[in-house]
């Protein structure tokens, strides 16, 4: 007797062992469905992991998004990239994704006053300043190469030396790089990436890398893609579900992560079980908090550190205004940043068959303003609305109908200012990936530019995975 109740406790521990053996493992939950949210699903699932993605958009590519009309694609986000080293992972995801590119060569350049619609040619370089700028250039790449490159990983996990949380500016011009520095101030204004005096030269020195300073140049080849349509067509390779057009109602953390969801029609909540948890989106503290997320102490000191910029991306219908050239908002010199309040700093057509133009604006990212940004695509955009080349061509009024596709507000460009990097918030952000089943990936580890949030997804999923 009692050698069988043995013999059948034995036979239930086995079935219990099997049926717990073979309880499929839930899926790796990722909350973005953006360039950070794609690229970790896509890494997870080439290391056998099971994925499931949620976003509140409709659809998939994050802030890479483009409004459709003419025939034509306008970017509503990342649109440049090149074939250097700098743009290496870019590169090879637009090709491998099949989606088509094309070389990114204006002719013209202008500067504009969006106060008063005035708007000059920029001049060429002469021949003494490029000289002076290509002395400077071969020494910024020993300069980058030796000095920043050995820490410019994803999560600055190698340590942020001292002398890289200064601004850019005043990091360019105590290592003697005036030219350069002149360069910087132009692209990050227009580009979004705020004022060269404030952000530290950690952000810039991580983008600003010796081929990507010879793309502003002429040095190296730019091209432009329409990259929502490459991480639609990245999308569709992926196996796991993608739910889209979802309001998350709580994330739960813990030995059982959860997530209780539903769509945003909808009344009716579901739950998704998951192994761990990637938040693929810039970590503010308020996104972190609409997320569903509780934050523990430790998060919410980081994370209110998080700043962004107020960064806007537009299709206007401009029907007076040439094609093939720039237009860029003027500055007061070449190393003095222009003061964003709203306006349009940087226009770009970009299909000679439309007269819908790409334009983006930069607002005071302490008091951003929807409103103030759309008012300004009118009444500054109605000043140039006319042959540049013509000194006596007549501006043509833009009206709200032209306005064809607004972003809207987006957290654009994550990142830290100096007493924060000083006082280690890397270090603290890297210990925290993995607590309590959760992590984290965005333009914030590295970046905000497609290629270092590519990089950074990834190395997060190698890491940790």
């Amino acid at each position: 007797m009692t050698a069988r109740l043995f013999s059948l406790l034995a036979t239930l521990a086995s079935l219990a062992n099997i049926a717990a053996s073979s309880t499929p493992k839930p899926p790796i939950c990722i909350v973005g469905a953006g360039v950070s949210g794609l690229t970790a699903a896509k890494a997870l699932e080439a290391k056998g992991h099971k994925t499931v993605i949620f976003d509140k958009r409709d659809t998939v590519g994050g802030k890479c998004q483009s409004h459709y009309e003419d025939g034509q694609f306008f970017p509503l986000g990342a649109v440049l990239f090149t074939e250097s080293p700098s743009y290496a992972e870019t590169f090879q995801v637009v090709k491998s994704s099949g989606a088509s590119f094309d070389t990114f060569d204006p002719a013209y350049s202008y500067d504009y006053n969006p106060n008063t619609g005035a708007a000059a040619l920029m001049q060429p370089l002469g021949p003494a300043t490029i000289q002076a700028l290509q002395e400077e250039l071969a020494r910024y790449a020993s300069v980058w190469q030796t000095k920043f490159a050995p820490f410019g990983v994803p999560g600055y996990k190698n340590g942020v030396p001292k002398e890289f949380t200064v601004s850019a500016k005043d990091w360019l011009l105590s290592n003697k790089f005036p030219v350069i520095a002149s360069v910087i101030n132009r692209g990050a204004g227009n580009y979004g990436y705020g004022d060269y005096t404030q952000i530290p030269a950690l952000y810039f020195l991580q983008f600003f890398a010796p081929d990507i300073v010879g793309s502003f140049i002429g040095t190296v080849q730019p091209y432009y893609t329409d990259f929502h349509d490459v991480f639609k067509r990245v999308a569709k390779t992926i196996k796991g579900s993608i739910n889209l057009g979802v309001e998350i109602d709580c994330i739960s953390r813990g030995s059982q992560p959860s997530i209780t969801y539903r769509s945003s029609k909808g009344r009716y909540t579901k739950t998704q079980h998951c192994s761990d948890i990637i938040l693929a989106f810039p970590p503010t503290y308020q996104a972190l908090k609409e997320s569903g997320l509780d934050l523990s102490a430790a998060e919410r000191s980081l994370f209110t550190q998080v700043g962004v910029n107020s960064y806007f991306s537009s299709a206007v219908r401009m029907n007076k205004l040439d094609h093939n050239l720039t237009v860029s908002q003027e500055l007061p010199d070449p190393l003095t940043p222009f003061k964003a309040e709203g306006q349009p700093v940087y226009i770009v057509p970009l299909h000679p068959e439309s007269n819908i133009i790409s334009i983006y604006s930069a607002d005071n990212p302490e008091h951003p303003s929807v409103s103030r940004v759309k008012g300004l695509l009118v009444r500054d955009l109605s000043k140039i609305n006319k042959d540049l080349a013509n000194p006596h061509a007549v501006s043509t009024k833009i009206n709200t109908v032209d306005l064809r596709a607004f972003s809207g507000e987006i957290d654009y460009f994550p990142h830290l200012g100096s007493e924060a990097l000083v006082d280690g918030w890397y270090e603290k952000f890297n210990a925290l990936q993995g607590k309590d089943h959760t992590y984290f990936t965005s333009g914030l580890n590295s970046f905000e530019l497609v290629e270092y949030t590519i990089r950074a997804a990834r190395d997060l999923v190698a890491t940790h995975f």
